[in-house]
């Protein structure tokens, strides 16, 4: 396996590193229950991308399985501003997608507080906003608001059904 870090053009806040492999052996621990599949050898590289925020807020959770670990992650407020962010500045293919908006019904129905400071670093950084712009949840609802009003909704659901068992 190989592990590299992604060097930057230009100074941002998100660190980038890529995890690879390249042969049928990590094929196969990718893909354990496909023992009888015939894998192509054309398929060389597998590449596992990791983002992280420098900004972020982090909380340690603790395992036991599948071996005793703890792992640091980004809390809760910061999962929901880096969602806040895509449905406000990622268009796929010209529109919003469904599973962010799944995700963000997820955490309002979990009562949780966005990371404010995280969030409007992230608009100011992707030019949403501007640095000089003052910025606070009431103007965070209503850029919320406005672009809940431009969403196709239709296309929103077909890009979730699929990730649905009962519909």
């Amino acid at each position: 396996m190989e592990i590299s870090t992604k060097q930057k053009h230009n100074e941002t806040n998100i660190s980038r590193a890529f995890l690879k492999g390249d042969t049928l052996e990590h094929i196969l621990k990718f893909f354990p229950k496909e023992e009888n599949h015939t894998y192509d050898h054309n398929l060389k590289n597998i590449k596992i991308k990791f983002e992280i925020d420098i900004r972020a807020t982090y909380e340690m959770q603790y395992k036991l399985l599948p071996s005793p670990h703890q792992i640091k992650l980004y809390d809760k407020s910061s999962l929901l501003a880096g969602k806040i962010h895509a449905i406000l500045c990622r268009n796929w293919k010209k529109r919003t997608k469904g599973r962010d908006l799944y995700d963000y019904v997820f955490f309002l129905a979990n009562n949780i507080n966005v990371n404010i400071e995280l969030i409007k670093n992230k608009l100011i950084e992707s030019k949403y906003i501007s640095e000089e712009e003052p910025f606070n949840l009431e103007v965070l609802k209503t850029l919320l608001k406005n672009k809940f009003k431009e969403i196709n909704y239709t296309e929103a659901k077909e890009d979730v059904i699929p990730f649905i068992k009962d519909l």
